[in-house]
């Protein structure tokens, strides 16, 4: 962003403004502040340097004398993850190029789960209380000045998501009942307001329940799942209206880039059998269409899907039905073709699997099947040179830190 002093010609900024490497962009104008939002991926690691060129006009037809020039590096994404698992859970981070991770929370394995804020200067857990309860609590990038933002004492409060903007806290919070210590009422998604620490439900109707809160990518949208009503609930927080999506899987589905659409799971039934599969849904108009598991593939299970950054591809888990009961991750196209396994080892059940922000890897926990005490690690796959590298062992629930 670039914050002018007068009010400017726009069409003499746009066309005085340049980024080198090129990246293809639009520009949006808040008063006198003009943003450049890319439409293409930022490469990390890389430096971009930024020009803003002498001759720019402003309403009063004053001319900027001299160019201005800043430069900029694109931070590369750390993974952070919990370990170990079970007992004793803490936050660490670990660099995608591997080497010795960073502990990031010492709460006595206090922590329950965590969210990554988009912006990547923080992180939000859920950290139990001596009563058995959770608190939302936030740590800065390097793991100092944690601070509780919301305090939930007997209640639970979990499932931490940050809005893109970084301003606000969706979570999940569960009301003690009864006298039993670490007994709770059905969930409700609340938010809070970082700035003020205000929080409050997002719903009134206490009868609309809610777990796994995701934004949508824009901020325009809020999802979250509905177990009473086996849907995922979408509310649009312009309008303040709400629309159900029919899925018995238990959570929302992944948003694609530019917070338009959805893909989702549910489970579908040919006769006797009933099997998983993927749709898509337009946000704007509420269109619902199959993309996966026509009725010729029946005899395949699906598991998440993951949408790519650049919305031409899905990641998802995929078993077949009477084969091994352990899903291996497939890259498929959007239009169901082009399709490649990227695991093939039976001996591990795949999952909790994300692309990275540009798009070039894969990062995924897998969980050895048929043995006594086994523990999950975290693998991390290159797209361009399909090679994968064990990052963490007994860790869990990996997530990008862009």
């Amino acid at each position: 962003g670039i914050q002018f002093l007068k009010d400017m010609q726009t069409g003499s900024v746009t066309d005085h403004l340049s980024v080198d490497p090129h990246v293809e962009g639009s520009i949006e104008w808040d008063g006198r502040t003009m943003w450049f939002i890319p439409i293409t991926n930022l490469i990390p690691g890389k430096t971009y340097r930024v020009t803003l060129s002498a001759g720019v006009e402003s309403q009063n037809q004053q001319r900027l004398s001299r160019d201005y020039v800043w430069t900029f590096q694109v931070r590369k994404p750390d993974i952070v993850f919990i370990s170990p698992v079970g007992s004793l859970r803490e936050l660490w981070k670990i660099s995608t190029d591997g080497g010795q991770p960073l502990q990031l929370t010492n709460t006595g394995g206090k922590i329950l789960d965590f969210g990554v804020s988009r912006v990547g200067d923080q992180i939000a857990y859920s950290l139990e209380t001596s009563e058995k309860g959770a608190d939302i609590w936030v740590i800065a990038r390097n793991g100092q000045n944690a601070k509780m933002i919301v305090e939930c004492t007997k209640a639970r409060c979990s499932e931490p998501a940050w809005s893109p903007d970084g301003q606000y806290i969706a979570y999940v919070r569960e009301d003690s009942v009864g006298t039993g210590v670490g007994t709770f009422g059905p969930p409700h998604v609340w938010t809070v307001k970082i700035a003020t620490k205000e929080t409050g439900p997002v719903y009134q109707d206490a009868q609309i329940y809610g777990a796994d809160p995701s934004w949508a990518p824009d901020g325009a949208r809020l999802a979250s799942y509905d177990q009473s009503r086996s849907s995922i609930r979408i509310l649009n927080l312009e309008t303040a209206q709400s629309v159900l999506l029919q899925s018995d899987m238990g959570s929302p589905g992944s948003w694609s880039t530019d917070g338009k659409s959805m893909l989702f799971t549910n489970t579908n039934s040919q006769g006797s059998q009933a099997y998983v599969s993927v749709f898509k849904v337009n946000m704007e108009n509420g269109d619902v269409e199959q993309i996966l598991g026509e009725e010729e593939q029946n005899a395949v299970d699906f598991g998440f899907p993951a949408w790519s950054p650049d919305q031409q591809w899905v990641m998802i888990g995929l078993r077949i039905v009477g084969g091994s009961p352990n899903r291996q991750i497939w890259k498929i196209h959007l239009d169901g073709g082009d399709a490649m396994e990227i695991t093939k080892d039976q001996k591990y059940s795949i999952g909790a699997y994300s692309w990275s922000p540009d798009g070039t890897m894969v990062v995924f926990q897998r969980f050895p099947t048929g043995q006594t005490n086994a523990t999950p690690d975290i693998l991390i796959w290159n797209q361009s040179t399909g090679d994968f590298r064990l990052l963490a062992e007994n860790a869990a629930l990996p997530a990008w830190w862009p």
